[in-house]
C-alpha cells in the first residue's frame, strides 16, 4: 500500500453510521459530496465513502467508532494486572483529548 493511502472504513461501519443519521443525512454519492470535500482555497480535495450530518446531539453521540483490545499478561495478582494494564493503556492506547479507556481483568480459564 502506498504511504499516502489509508485503510478504508468497513462497509459495516459505514452502514451503521448511515442508519444512525438516516438517508437524508448520509451522503455517499460522490457528486453530492463534492461541495463538502473541497477546502476554501480549492487547493485540496478530500475523499470519503460517506459524509455524515447528524441532526441532533443524540445522533452525534452515537456516531463513533470503538476499539477493543484484548491482551494477556502475567502478574502476581489481579490488582497488579489491573495496574500494569492501566499504565499500558494510558501510555500507548489512548489519546486523552478525544478517547477514554477502561480496563477489566479476568483470570485465565485453563
Amino acid at each position: 500500500m502506498p504511504a499516502h493511502s489509508k485503510p478504508s472504513a468497513s462497509r459495516d461501519l459505514i452502514a451503521r453510521f448511515a442508519a444512525i443519521v438516516g438517508p437524508d443525512n448520509a451522503i455517499s454519492d460522490p457528486a453530492e459530496q463534492a461541495p463538502y470535500l473541497k477546502e476554501w482555497r480549492d487547493l485540496y480535495v478530500g475523499r470519503t465513502p460517506l459524509i455524515v450530518k447528524p441532526g441532533s446531539t443524540d445522533e452525534v453521540s452515537r456516531v463513533r467508532a470503538g476499539r477493543l483490545f484484548r491482551l494477556q499478561l502475567t502478574a502476581e495478582n489481579a490488582e497488579a494486572a489491573l495496574e500494569r494494564a492501566s499504565k499500558m493503556a494510558d501510555q500507548l492506547l489512548a489519546n486523552p483529548v478525544i478517547e477514554q479507556f477502561s480496563v477489566d481483568v479476568e483470570p485465565i480459564k485453563e
